[in-house]
């Protein structure tokens, strides 16, 4: 697999996700904004999994981090994503998104 494929890591992480193997979804997130530092979806792919495992802290400074790189097509679709709804309802993210 391209290292840069951010989709393919995506969906990879979702399936682990899904199937229970959580650490196994965890290192795939983790590895999309490193194999491509300059593509923030993947910071927030990540951020959206800490999320869900309610790991807050970590997947707020991960969020913030990103969303400034994001185009504001993204942050519009991003902010359409029922996934997204508890982590943009934060009061830290709130705050920066609106």
């Amino acid at each position: 697999m391209k290292p840069s494929f951010a989709g393919a890591r995506t969906e990879l992480g979702k399936i682990h996700e899904t199937q229970g193997r959580l650490d196994l979804a965890e290192e795939v997130f983790r590895e999309i904004p490193r194999a491509n530092p300059q593509y923030a979806g993947g910071a927030t792919s990540l951020a959206l999994f800490l999320a869900r495992r309610e790991r807050w802290d970590e997947a707020e400074s991960i969020f913030l981090e990103a969303w400034g790189r994001l185009r504001p097509w993204q942050q519009a679709r991003l902010k359409q994503q029922p996934e997204a709804e508890l982590l943009l309802a934060r009061p830290r993210i709130k705050s920066v998104v609106g």
